[in-house]
Order: structure tokens, then sequence, then C-alpha cells
């Protein structure tokens, strides 16, 4: 599993491409944008950049946006109602200067901690 330190080290492109594996099939890559298939249809995606394009992924997934002190937070709850008045880690956060960025980074750690807790 890959840490917030690990993330926020990668580039966008790279960030958008760990976003469309998770969604689809990677067909290739260029110019910062992932182009992957879903259910038939090619995509040319931005996750980082693009309202557009990471929209569904932030509504789909629950994904809390916020800004504090010059920073973006965004939060992904794994299970809210395990939520509601525990403290068992059921949230993962990320924070970064862009907001889309911060909402992606929250987006595949969380689908890493679903994947650790099978």
């Amino acid at each position: 599993m890959k840490t917030k330190k690990e993330y926020a080290q990668m580039t966008d492109h790279q960030i958008n491409e760990l976003v469309a594996i998770t969604r689809g099939t990677v067909l290739h890559s260029e110019n910062g944008k992932a182009i992957y298939a879903v259910e038939g249809l090619d995509l040319c995606t931005d996750f980082c950049n693009s309202w557009a394009d990471a929209g569904p992924v932030i509504q789909a997934h629950g994904i809390s946006l916020y800004h504090d002190n010059g920073e973006w937070e965004a939060e992904a709850t794994l299970n809210a109602r395990l939520a509601v008045g525990s403290d068992e880690g059921v949230a993962v956060f990320a924070s970064q200067k862009k907001p889309l960025r911060a909402a992606m980074i929250a987006f595949l750690m969380s689908q890493e901690k679903k994947e650790a807790e099978k």
C-alpha cells in the first residue's frame, strides 16, 4: 500500500493513470492524460485537473473536499455506518494544493485500503 508521501511525489500523469486503471483498462497515455476503456468507450481523462473527469469519481465514492490554510483536504469514507461514533480508521485523508489531485489521492488510498481489508 502506498503512503500519502508516495502519492504526493507522483506526477498528475501518474495519478491519472492509476485512477484510470481502477476504473477501466488503460489503453495508453499521452500529454498527461490516460486513455482508457470503460464499457466499450475510449475515454481521454485528466482526473487531477478536470472537474468533468473527477466529478463522477468524487460523487460515486463520497469524497469530501474542503479548503484549510492554503491546502485542499480530501476525505474518502470507507464505511459511513462504521464512521458514526467510531475511530476505526474508516476514512482516508489527502492534502494537496489542488482539490482534484487531493480527491484522486484519497480515492486511490481508499481503494488500496479496501483491497487490503479483503
